[in-house]
């Protein structure tokens, strides 16, 4: 649960309170849609969901807008977790499945509280791309170590995703290091690295998620919302 204030980058004038808890939900979607798009092979159809609550949602529709997605396979401890997002997402074609299953998908997103490793090597094939999105804090972990240390590992931010992401346990444990990250999201998009070369590789995202990925769909919101009106407004400071 967040509350956003959006200042204006050069007053520091409070232009809106907003809830940032779907700012936060869309914005994750979206970056590992992104990273898919780099990183994914160019014919992913098939997509594993890890995990069946509120990441699962913009997950599944960040992803529809890039890829022809054919199947989404769900699995999810909780059995009324999973048919809450296929009734909620009906128009697409979400099959409940074994966490197996799932993680024989072209995509993968892992979006789990785990502290122990729950996809296992044995299920994922050569050329799977997976976004590793759950592990958010020191402890979480979703992968076997062994996944990371044959794949291409691309990060949001190396510093943060060391200390708290997908490779934190890994790293401590000292069966992988920041030396082996291939590079992060920023380089790939901005052309300074190149994505998925051929289609045999295992590539993993390791999202932490950054601030300005918050501020950049906060900007938009505010946007949209001038163009429609309807919003209340009030004075904050007086000027």
């Amino acid at each position: 649960m967040a509350v956003m204030i959006y200042n204006d980058p050069e007053t520091g004038y409070p232009l809106a309170v907003m809830d940032a808890t779907n700012i936060t939900a869309y914005r994750t979607g979206a970056a590992a849609a992104i990273a898919s798009k780099y990183l994914a092979r160019r014919d992913s159809h098939t997509i594993g969901i890890i995990g069946a609550g509120r990441q699962a949602y913009t997950q599944i529709l960040a992803h529809a807008e890039l890829f022809d997605l054919s199947s989404i396979n769900v699995f999810d401890i909780s059995e009324t977790a999973v048919d809450k997002l296929i009734g909620s997402l009906s128009e697409y074609s979400i099959k409940s499945r074994s966490i197996e299953e799932a993680a024989a998908s072209d995509i993968v997103c892992t979006l789990t509280p785990s502290r122990d490793p729950i996809v296992k090597k044995e299920w994922i094939s050569a050329g799977t791309h997976i976004n590793a999105i759950g592990a958010d804090a020191e402890g979480k972990e979703e992968l076997e170590p062994s996944i990371l240390k044959e794949a291409v590992v691309v990060v949001d931010d190396i510093r943060q995703a060391s200390a708290g992401g997908e490779i934190n346990v890994p790293i401590k444990e000292g069966v992988f290091t920041a030396d082996q990250i291939y590079g992060t999201l920023a380089e790939l998009v901005v052309g300074n690295k190149k994505g998925r070369t051929d289609d045999n590789t295992i590539t993993v995202f390791d999202s932490t998620g950054i601030a300005i990925e918050d501020l950049a769909v906060a900007k938009l919101i505010i946007e949209k919302a001038q163009q429609t009106g309807g919003y209340p407004t009030i004075d904050l400071v007086e000027t």
